[in-house]
C-alpha cells in the first residue's frame, strides 16, 4: 500500500485489531481530564457492534470493580471515538450500528496517517461518574423537596390574597428593627414580572428561590445608606479630632 487514500473502505481495514478502551471521570458534554483507568481487548470488526460493546462493558466492570476508595458508576452506556486524531472531546462521536464499521476504517485511516511504528489500536471511550455519599445525596434530596414544597405552599397563599407567616421572619433575619414592628402582608394581586429566581445554599444544596426584585434592591439600597453613613460619621469624628487637635 504506497499511498493512504481519504476513501479507505470497510475491506483494508484489518478484521482482527486491538482496542485500546480509556474509562474517563466524568460527563461526555464536559471537559474531563481525568481517566479511570485505561485497558486493551483484542477484537474482530466481522463480530460487529454487539460484540465489540459486550468486551466494552465487560473491562469497564471489572475497573468499577477493582476500584479502591471512591466509588463510581457508569449512568452514560454509550461507546465514543474521536473522529480525528487530535480531536477535543466536545468532538468525540458515539459509536452506532450504523457507523460502527465506518468509525474504525476511519480511526485506522487516521493510524496510517501518522505512520506510527506501532501496531493499530482503535481507541474508545466510556465516561463513569463519582457516587455520592447517600447521607449527602439524602439531604440534596431533602433540600430540593422541601424548597420546592415551600414555594408552592407560599403562591397557594399568595393566590389566595392571605398572608405569608414566614415573611416576617425572613425579613427580620436580614437584621431590620424597623421591620420588627410593621405587619407584613402581601398584596391581593402580585406581578410576577417582580419574581426571579436567585440561586442559594438551603441544608448544603445550590436550589433557586423565587425572590422578589425590589424587595431585594431596597435591601441593598438600606445597606448602601448604612454604609455611606458610618462612613460620613466615621470622617466626622476624625474631622473634629482633627481640628481639636490643632486648637
Amino acid at each position: 500500500m504506497s499511498s493512504v487514500s481519504s476513501d479507505v473502505d470497510r475491506r483494508a481495514v484489518p478484521d482482527a485489531a486491538t482496542a485500546l478502551l480509556t474509562v474517563k471521570i466524568g460527563d461526555v458534554s464536559r471537559t474531563s481530564r481525568k481517566h479511570l483507568t485505561i485497558t486493551t481487548f483484542g477484537f474482530l470488526l466481522s463480530e460487529g457492534l454487539d460484540v465489540f460493546r459486550a468486551k466494552v462493558d465487560s473491562c469497564t466492570d471489572k475497573a468499577l470493580e477493582n476500584v479502591r476508595g471512591e466509588r463510581y458508576v457508569r449512568e452514560d452506556r454509550a461507546l465514543y471515538m474521536r473522529p480525528g486524531a487530535h480531536s477535543k472531546q466536545a468532538e468525540l462521536v458515539e459509536i452506532t450500528h450504523s457507523n460502527f464499521e465506518n468509525r474504525v476504517a476511519r480511526s485506522y485511516r487516521n493510524y496510517l496517517k501518522r505512520k506510527a511504528e506501532e501496531s493499530f489500536q482503535c481507541e474508545v471511550y466510556v465516561y463513569v461518574k463519582k457516587v455520592e455519599p447517600p447521607r449527602r445525596r439524602r439531604l440534596k434530596e431533602a433540600a430540593e423537596s422541601t424548597t420546592a414544597t415551600a414555594l408552592h405552599e407560599d403562591n397557594q397563599r399568595v393566590n389566595n390574597g392571605t398572608e405569608l407567616p414566614g415573611t416576617l421572619k425572613r425579613k427580620r433575619s436580614m437584621g431590620s428593627e424597623e421591620d420588627d414592628e410593621q405587619q407584613q402582608t402581601l398584596p391581593q394581586h402580585i406581578d410576577t414580572a417582580y419574581y426571579r429566581p436567585v440561586r442559594m445554599v438551603v441544608n448544603g444544596a445550590i436550589v433557586p428561590v423565587q425572590v422578589n426584585v425590589q424587595d431585594l434592591l431596597a435591601c441593598f439600597a438600606a445597606f448602601q445608606q448604612q454604609t455611606t453613613l458610618g462612613s460620613a460619621s466615621t470622617e466626622a469624628h476624625e474631622s473634629d479630632a482633627a481640628n481639636g487637635f490643632h486648637g
